[in-house]
């Protein structure tokens, strides 16, 4: 399953939620207010008053070369030219996304994902992926296209002032710098798409760790939170697991890559998770001891098929941070630790023969298997509780039986085979679901 946020084409996209969150925490973690420490690009400062597009777009070329010397300086290494930035709006970015997201091969898999969200109850039966991501990458402040590797400020994103322009062509002039030194990971047809989440962990906790670094030496806390004051939040809404998963990407990513940093004192090891062995699972990201280790995942046999007249349409992995991101949707108590002792997983979905669009929670037409392995018995016992939780109280399940649930539209089961695999199967009858669990 494609993290919706990778569905972006070829741009990387920035949140306004992200900025003003991120601006915010920079105050409330300063000591004191610094505007004598100050040495923000402009004698104002932050002025929080919003700038409109020709000054934005002035301000933003009067800046980039001095801010991306700083960012040479803090990430130690060169770039091999400065990308000028160019002005776009919110309009261009949706347009860009909206024609990437047409491409036939990307609306399959878009397709396939959305049956996947709504099966799992992720995302509402009505949501719609396409429309997500649209939505998604439009609360961009700012782009880098790795493609054209050219740099974007959006016009009529956030109300921005100078210090908020620093503060984002820090991060986006990071993603040209490691592009230009490393070539970005990205997601292919043959990657995993957990591995996709865990490198994209990788490049937004770069340029996050350094945008906080670059605001900490360059900028007033107070100039900061001035600019960041006037952004709210969009008027449309994002599921709740898509915001989660852009935080991970920045914020679990930014904690991942400030791990890595600490332990020689250096990037030493961040430009080795570039150029030689990039984090494979969210595991990896969520605890870095495990990618110092080099811990994979472990293999999980397939779940039986379902049968003639059904095609598999995805096969993956499920991950740490989506397990956890299942499990949260339980209303019963559910313990914080029971995703942690993720060893690895298998994530199958199929489709009937002839099924059409996915509609409402895609039960009728649509089937989906997952088998997690544990650490140990005690971490296959907690998450078998909570799995069972997640089914009955998550997804509204009632028990007909054990380990199996009726559900709107469709069917729930829950067992653990012999190999100590902990399996799920969602289906539109109770023999189906069961097959698929293992029962």
């Amino acid at each position: 399953m494609v993290p919706v946020s990778e569905r972006r084409g070829s741009s990387l996209p920035g949140t306004a939620l992200l900025l003003a969150a991120l601006s915010l925490a920079l105050l409330v973690a300063a000591d004191e207010p610094r505007p004598q420490h100050s040495t923000s690009l402009s004698p104002q400062g932050g002025s929080g008053v919003e700038l409109d597009s020709e000054e934005l777009a002035e301000i933003a070329l009067e800046r980039t070369p001095a801010v991306a010397r700083r960012v040479e300086a803090i990430r130690e290494l060169r770039c091999e030219r400065v990308p000028q930035p160019r002005l776009a709006d919110t309009d261009y970015r949706r347009r860009r996304t909206e024609r990437e997201l047409s491409r036939p091969k990307l609306a399959r898999e878009l397709r396939a994902d959305e049956a996947g969200l709504r099966l799992l109850g992720l995302i509402e039966p009505g949501a719609e992926i396409e429309s997500i991501a649209s939505d998604f990458t439009a609360l961009a402040a700012a782009f880098y296209d790795p493609g054209a590797k050219r740099l974007f400020v959006v016009s009529d994103a956030v109300p921005a002032g100078p210090a908020l322009v620093e503060f984002v062509l820090s991060h986006e002039l990071t993603h040209a710098l490691e592009d230009q030194r490393f070539g970005l990971p990205r997601s292919n047809g043959t990657a995993s798409d957990e591995r996709a989440l865990a490198q994209s962990a990788l490049v937004e906790g770069t340029a996050s760790a350094l945008m906080t670094e670059y605001a900490g030496r360059h900028l007033s806390a107070l100039d900061l939170a001035s600019d960041a004051a006037g952004i709210v939040e969009p008027q449309t809404e994002l599921p709740q697991f898509l915001e989660a998963q852009a935080m991970f990407s920045y914020i679990r990513g930014q904690e991942f890559v400030e791990d890595l940093y600490a332990r020689t004192q250096s990037w030493a090891l961040v430009d080795r998770a570039f150029t030689e062995r990039p984090p494979r699972t969210s595991e990896q990201i969520l605890h870095p001891v495990t990618y110092m280790l080099d811990e994979r995942a472990l293999a999980v046999p397939a779940a039986p098929s379902p049968g003639r007249g059904w095609r598999e349409l995805d096969e993956d992995l499920v991950g740490e941070f989506l397990t956890a991101q299942v499990l949260q949707l339980a209303e019963g108590p559910v313990p914080a630790s029971a995703s942690e002792g993720w060893g690895g997983d298998r994530y199958q979905l199929w489709a009937r023969a002839g099924t059409g669009e996915c509609d409402g929670a895609c039960r009728s037409g649509y089937a989906l298997a997952i088998g997690w392995r544990w650490d140990s018995p005690a971490d296959l016992r907690e998450f078998g509780e909570a799995l069972v939780e997640y089914v009955e109280t998550g997804l509204g399940g009632e028990e007909r039986g054990p380990g199996s649930w009726q559900l709107d539209g469709g069917w729930g089961h829950v067992g653990v085979d012999d190999a100590g695999v902990a399996r799920l199967g969602l289906g539109p009858t109770a023999a189906l679901a069961r097959r698929l669990a293992g029962g």
